[in-house]
């Protein structure tokens, strides 16, 4: 990732070194590129460097969050909350059972759905809408 292309091919330069020290080789048919810029001029296509055609992506997924170019985290809290409410119906039938006491119920909401949603929120930046969004599925489990 890097803000303009040619911090791109610097970037890769140097990983290309470092790993060559260390004995790794880059496959360049799976090495993409993001640009991250407010003025949006990394919106796809290929980025050369040096004689390799490195595709320019605007979204992909790594380590299981969501990364876009324009660094908008809405999508990702979507994309948490789709999980974490996947998991909460997986388990529908425990929270609804009647022989299953409430703190028990409330005991796996936090060890097995809040880590779902939670995943990766250390580093986002919550607007007003994505804060609504995450309190209303909040609300609406309990």
């Amino acid at each position: 990732m890097g803000r303009t292309k040619r911090a791109i091919s610097d970037v890769y330069g140097e990983l290309k070194e470092t790993a060559k020290e260390v004995g790794l080789i880059i496959n360049v048919d799976k090495t993409k590129a993001m640009v991250q810029n407010r003025e949006q001029l990394g919106k796809g296509g290929t980025l050369t460097v040096e004689d390799h055609k490195i595709e320019v992506v605007r979204i992909f997924k790594y380590l299981g969050t969501v990364i876009n170019d324009s660094n908008d985290e809405t999508e990702e809290i979507r994309a948490r909350i789709l999980a974490a409410n996947k998991a909460y119906y997986s388990m529908q039938t425990l929270f609804r059972s009647k022989q299953i006491h409430r703190n028990n119920k409330i005991r796996l909401h936090k060890t097995l759905i809040k880590p779902i949603l939670c995943y990766g929120s250390v580093t986002w930046t919550l607007t007003q809408t994505a804060e609504q969004m995450l309190n209303t599925f909040e609300r609406k489990l309990l």
